[in-house]
């Protein structure tokens, strides 16, 4: 017999939460919701671990040469600021 590798009580709680939160539906809409929800999270999990991989493979070495020029940069809404410590914030 095959197991669910969802979080069935993350799923419950969101549905418990849209239940309250919303006016005028059913619990059983809720937890419709709750488990498309999660459904669209699992899917889109997969994706992005297929992307960074794919990334990894054809950026690998630019990728780690990046990530340490922009290792104390902060990226904003419109601007960026270099992390120099306590003293410059």
């Amino acid at each position: 017999m095959r197991t669910s590798s969802y979080d069935k009580s993350a799923i419950m709680r969101n549905a418990w939460r849209h239940y309250h939160c919303c006016f005028g539906i059913t619990f059983g809409q809720a937890l419709s919701w709750a488990w498309n929800l999660a459904k669209e999270e699992r899917k889109n999990e997969q994706y992005n671990a297929k992307r960074s991989a794919e990334y990894k493979n054809k950026y690998g070495k630019q990728d780690r040469y990046f990530t340490n020029l922009y290792k104390n940069v902060v990226f904003g809404k419109n601007d960026y600021y270099v992390s120099y410590g306590r003293r410059y914030r």
